[in-house]
């Protein structure tokens, strides 16, 4: 059974290095379009099994380096993997996202101030006025919102024990949208399109 615990706590200390090195590859690549994302990819799946091979021998003493490596690079896999579908999957949806967002851009923006925010969104999706698909939408949209938007207010989130911190409050406009499928097919490519 302790086996088992450490495998899964080693798990969990190479996914977390994966993401951070996919995160910083990323952004390091991501001026190179396609292409980029391919080198972060591989450099990660790369960092993410030479990394976990002396991690294997500070966290077990006996460690089998086959093995951790292996559990090193499979872990890798993955999250590039689901990473990389998820940026390619939003990049192919962004268009309609946008040409949605901008057809129902009138009735989100309820204040008139030329944005609209997640409680815009839900208003609509409450509101009974709208087909199953345009429901969908909304609710797609209203995940995204992050992605597109900005932050309008920053909140301070309280939790115990302290300290508290700080959440970002975001809010879309017809500038947010523009850029968004630019900004999604920056990301799009590498190893899994």
């Amino acid at each position: 059974m302790y086996e088992l615990v450490v495998l899964a706590l080693y798990s969990a200390g190479i996914l977390f290095l994966t993401a951070i090195s996919l995160g910083l590859l990323t952004e390091l690549y991501v001026s190179k379009g396609p292409k980029g994302m391919l080198l972060a990819e591989l450099g990660t799946l790369f960092l993410a099994t030479a990394i976990s091979v002396p991690f294997s021998f500070f966290v077990i003493k006996d460690a089998i380096i086959g093995e951790f490596a292996l559990v090193g690079f499979l872990n890798a896999f993955a999250l590039t993997y689901f990473v990389s579908r998820q940026r390619n999957k939003d990049a192919e949806a962004a268009p309609a996202l946008v040409e949605f967002a901008l057809k129902h851009f009138d009735t989100l923006d309820r204040n008139r101030d030329g944005e609209f925010t997640r409680a815009d969104i839900l208003a609509c999706i409450e509101s009974g006025k709208y087909s199953e698909a345009d429901v969908k939408m909304f609710t797609r949209l209203m995940y995204r919102t992050e992605s597109i938007g900005h932050v309008y207010e920053w909140m301070m989130m309280a939790t115990f024990p302290p300290p508290s911190y700080p959440i970002g409050l975001y809010s879309v406009n017809r500038k947010d949208l523009a850029a968004y499928v630019q900004r999604t097919s920056r990301y799009s490519g590498g190893l899994y399109s």
